[in-house]
């Protein structure tokens, strides 16, 4: 997915849309996920997925369940155009711990537009798969 500002707000409206015709949007937090090769090229603009949380298991070809394991969490206060510096602590600590990244990062907007005011006070929650 293109993630410039316009592309991502209306890709999260056809996300949110799709959530409540399909009627399993909760009301959680829309999240994103990006591949382990854009994070490997540093490429951390461009997500390849959005997510929400259901509360209930939803067969579809759409439903995707987040592996079990060990992951790396990190906050990035900030906002997302700076959020690259806290991908390369991320990879910083894990090449220090000799840790392999597995499929994907995902990002939670703990703070953003809706209840902050500033780009310099989002919150954005990344945690990282490594194994």
């Amino acid at each position: 997915m293109n993630s410039s500002d316009a592309d991502f707000l209306r890709s999260t409206s056809k996300f949110i849309d799709y959530c409540n015709r399909n009627k399993f949007y909760t009301g959680f937090p829309i999240g994103a996920m990006i591949n382990k090769e854009k994070i490997v090229q540093g490429d951390h603009d461009n997500y390849s997925y959005l997510y929400t949380k259901v509360m209930d298991n939803h067969a579809s070809s759409f439903t995707y369940v987040k592996p079990k394991g060990q992951y790396i969490v990190a906050y990035h206060k900030g906002s997302y155009k700076s959020i690259s510096e806290t991908y390369e602590k991320i990879v910083n600590f894990m090449q220090s711990q000799n840790l392999n990244l597995k499929t994907f990062s995902y990002e939670e907007y703990m703070l953003d537009e809706v209840s902050v005011k500033g780009y310099e006070n989002y919150l954005t929650k990344i945690m990282v798969e490594v194994g």
